[in-house]
C-alpha cells in the first residue's frame, strides 16, 4: 500500500495515524522537492520509524512515478511531504498512478501553508481569489504569466495568494526580495499598473515555525527589510475591511515604514 504522509509545517504537526503509517512501512520516502523539510525534521522522522529516510527527486515523483507505485503493490511504502499532500500537482500524478495500477492508496493530510497563510495573514478567507506561483527565473525561462491571475484577482476586490518557488538546492523557497523583483519586471511587461513601489503586500515567511515572519507594508518598504530561509509567500491585499485591519494587528502582522 501506498501512503501519502503530511507532515505538516513544523515538528509538533505529526498526527498519531501518520506516527503509526511511518511505523509500519517497510520503506520510507521523503519528498524533497515539493516542499521544504529541514534535515531536524527528517531525522525525527527516521528516529520515530526506524528507518533511513531516502530523498526522492522531481525526476523520482514524476517520470518515475510508476516504479513507485509499483513498489506499493507488494509493500506498504511511506512518502512523507511537508504540508498537506494533494497540494501538489505532483502527489496528484502519483495518485493517478496508483488508480491506474489498482494499488491501494491513502492520503494521511496535516496542515498547508497555502491555508494557514491566510489564516495567519487576517484577512478574510473567503475574499481570496484564485491562489498562483511565482517561478524561479533562469537564463532561459523567466514566465510572467501569473501576473495575470493577481490582476484578474484585483480586479475583482479579491486577495492574490503567491506561492514562492521553492529550490531544494537551498531547502528554501525563493528570497522575497527576489519575488519582489520578479513582480516588478512582470509589471513592466504587462504595464497595468498593478505593481509599483507603493504597492501594499504582505510577506510571510516560517508560518507555524518557529522564528516566523509577518511584515505589511510597501514594496519599498519590504525590500528593505531582513528575511530568513523557509518557506515563503507573498500576499497582495485587495481593498482592506476594518475588521481585517483589526484582525491583522491581533494576530501580529507587522506594519514596516519606508
Amino acid at each position: 500500500m501506498l501512503f501519502l504522509v503530511g507532515i505538516g509545517l513544523s515538528g509538533e504537526d505529526l498526527s498519531v495515524r501518520a506516527a503509526s503509517v511511518l511505523k509500519k512501512c517497510g520503506k520510507l520516502y521523503v519528498d524533497s522537492y515539493t516542499s521544504f523539510i529541514g534535515e531536524d525534521r527528517i531525522k525525527a522522522v527516521e528516529a520515530l520509524s526506524g528507518k533511513d529516510a531516502i530523498a526522492l527527486s522531481r525526476h523520482d515523483m514524476e517520470e518515475n512515478a510508476r516504479k513507485l507505485v509499483g513498489e506499493a503493490m507488494s509493500a506498504d511504502i511511506a512518502i512523507v511531504a511537508g504540508g498537506d499532500p494533494l497540494v501538489a500537482t505532483t502527489h496528484k500524478i502519483l495518485a493517478i498512478e496508483a488508480a491506474k495500477q489498482g494499488a491501494a492508496f491513502e492520503i494521511i493530510h496535516s496542515a498547508s501553508i497555502a491555508t494557514a497563510a491566510k489564516g495567519e495573514s487576517g484577512l478574510d478567507f473567503y475574499r481570496f481569489g484564485a491562489v498562483c506561483t511565482v517561478p524561479m527565473w533562469q537564463e532561459h525561462y523567466k514566465p510572467v504569466s501569473f501576473y495575470e491571475t493577481i490582476y484578474g484577482n484585483h480586479s475583482n476586490n479579491w486577495h492574490s495568494l503567491m506561492l514562492l518557488d521553492y529550490d531544494s538546492a537551498s531547502s528554501s523557497s525563493m528570497p522575497i526580495a527576489e519575488a519582489l523583483r520578479i513582480l516588478g519586471e512582470a509589471e513592466k511587461s504587462y504595464a497595468k499598473g498593478l505593481i509599483s513601489e507603493a504597492t501594499k503586500v504582505i510577506a510571510m515567511v516560517s508560518i507555524g515555525m518557529p522564528g516566523s515572519q509577518k511584515l505589511y507594508g510597501t514594496i519599498k518598504a519590504m525590500k528593505a527589510q531582513e528575511f530568513g530561509a523557509g518557506p515563503a509567500v507573498l500576499i497582495l491585499p485587495a481593498r482592506l475591511e476594518s475588521i481585517e485591519i483589526e484582525a491583522m494587528a491581533a494576530l501580529n502582522v507587522k506594519t514596516v515604514d519606508e
